[in-house]
């Protein structure tokens, strides 16, 4: 049983969890966020659950794989009650993302631990290793780098290789490789096992990194790569065997022999190799046959290693952005990334930051009158989603809607996980109208779960109210509040929508009216409109 802390220093300050669930581990850290502008890391917890053993084959999580997860969360979900965490943050990366069965586990993890997961794409999980490794090379970590040296951060997960190519923190380039330890270790079924692995074997492992790696190496070496950075257990765990002990970095021979001294002896020698987690044993190799070949093919002679990661990333990312930020400098930084996405469609600029800001009035005075229970997470989300709700007119005007849900879910926004991308886009798509009929039929929103849809449908409500309120785009509509009216007929009252008008604005009071029906089945209230100067 975990005992938790018995003393709390600045218990007034607020303590967050995040958790990283990857193929491979399940990974816990816990800060207190302090008031004069830093942070302090109270524990951090790690497991090893195999989430991905097996599920890259067959694309579902098995039984065995998910059993093991929950278990390890329920020790998680001990761990961040024990320390009275009030905001906790869990993504979710390869193995979720990629099995068919993903969405099930989530939920069934869910229930029995309380712990809710998003899924992050890709391209964010290199972002935000890069930040989190990138922050380290900010204080210092006694790797060897110059300012405005150029990097190659790599990270080798358990379904996943993440490349990014900076400065810092700042990213010039992001990829994604479904090149992990354990996915390259279940195709070749051998290396996991009990005896040694011949070199005919290892370069068959090689050649197959090698073809599933070649886009993203060919657009590697266009680039000015000064040094190169790896992170994660595998590729701590190399160093270490290179070394004989702790190291910070490891050259391209040094690991070319490593990777002999792995492969010649049995999974129980493996294992008692100085520097080599024992769970790790079975999947090293293949974790040593990504890594070569990605040096030897970007001719890097020499990879630094950084102690830091997804879950650091993940902090510095909400310190940034989240419910306790502080750090103010790049708090744009998803809202710029909205804007370059609705730019590079050709949005109107003015109608969507106007409907977007109609929107905003309309969810704030709801939320005063307890219409809905959402707060700031769900109102930038609503913002961004008006920025966007229009670009599927890059397409098509008919059935636009549709097209710009299309392209909001494959754009690949970073700063987002896919849940936040899922509610944004079918806002989006019902800022034009609301259909439990069509909706029923519709097999995208139909693969939500139900909070999902139901945070989807209220922002959705209100991004089509702002969005009838502007519909001349004349902008005539410069306030839209509701307020609690009076009695009607039967005794129950109903919301007035007050608007302020520059002008007569009969086309947006037309269409306003059209919305009446979704708000009362949404928000399950009668609307009555009231205009005045």
């Amino acid at each position: 049983m975990y005992d938790a802390p018995r003393e709390r220093e600045m218990e007034n300050s607020p303590v967050v969890a995040l958790v990283d669930l990857g193929s491979n581990s399940v990974r816990l850290m816990v800060v207190r966020i302090d008031p004069n502008k830093t942070h302090t890391v109270l524990t951090r917890y790690k497991q090893t659950v195999r989430l991905g053993e097996g599920a890259f084959t067959k694309k579902r999580l098995t039984e065995q794989a998910m059993v093991r997860t929950i278990a390890a969360l329920h020790n998680i979900a001990e761990i961040q009650r024990g320390y009275n965490a009030v905001d906790v943050v869990a993504y979710t990366t390869a193995a979720v993302r990629d099995a068919k069965n993903g969405g099930e586990f989530l939920e069934r993890a869910a229930r029995e631990t309380g712990v809710r997961f998003a899924v992050i794409s890709g391209l964010e999980e290199a972002r935000l290793i890069q930040i989190g490794v990138g922050t380290g090379l900010r204080v210092g970590t006694g790797l060897r780098f110059a300012e405005n040296d150029t990097a190659l951060f790599i990270d080798i997960g358990g379904g996943s290789t993440e490349l990014s190519v900076g400065r810092g923190l700042e990213s010039l380039h992001l990829d994604s490789m479904k090149l992990g330890a354990v996915r390259v270790a279940n195709a070749f079924p051998y290396v996991s096992g009990q005896k040694p692995i011949s070199p005919k074997l290892y370069d068959e492992i090689r050649l197959f990194v090698r073809s599933n790696s070649l886009h993203s190496v060919q657009k590697l070496r266009g680039m000015k790569l000064d040094m190169m950075i790896g992170s994660s257990g595998t590729i701590e765990n190399l160093a270490e065997v290179s070394a004989g002990g702790k190291s910070l970095s490891i050259s391209l021979k040094a690991l070319s022999e490593t990777a002999k001294k792995l492969c010649s002896v049995s999974l129980e020698d493996r294992k008692k190799i100085p520097g080599i987690q024992p769970q790790r044993a079975d999947i090293i190799v293949a974790g040593a046959a990504v890594l070569q070949t990605i040096m030897e093919d970007l001719g890097m002679q020499e990879l630094q290693v950084s102690q830091r990661g997804l879950l650091d990333g993940m902090l510095q990312d909400y310190l940034l952005r989240g419910k306790y930020a502080y750090l103010d400098e790049d708090r744009c930084f998803r809202e710029q990334n909205i804007l370059r996405l609705a730019r590079s469609c050709g949005f109107n600029e003015p109608h969507s930051k106007w409907v977007g800001r109609l929107a905003l009035e309309l969810f704030d005075s709801a939320a005063k009158l307890k219409l809905h229970p959402y707060g700031q997470a769900e109102r930038e989300l609503l913002y961004y989603a008006g920025l966007l709700h229009d670009i599927g007119l890059f397409l098509s005007f008919n059935e636009h809607h549709i097209h710009s849900r299309y392209i909001i879910k494959n754009a690949e926004l970073l700063g987002f996980n896919r849940e936040e991308i899922d509610i944004m886009s079918h806002a989006a798509y019902f800022h034009t109208k609301w259909s439990p009929k069509k909706n029923a039929l519709d097999p995208c929103y139909n693969a939500l779960d139900s909070k999902t849809k139901k945070i989807s449908q209220i922002l959705g409500l209100f991004l089509n109210m702002g969005e009838s309120l502007d519909r001349s785009q004349q902008q005539t509509v410069t306030s839209a509040v509701l307020t609690r009216g009076e009695a009607g007929e039967k005794g129950d009252k109903g919301v007035d929508l007050r608007l302020t008008l520059t002008q007569p604005s009969y086309t947006e009071l037309y269409s306003i009216e059209k919305s009446i029906p979704a708000f009362k089945k949404i928000l399950a209230h009668d609307l009555r409109v009231a205009s005045g100067d």
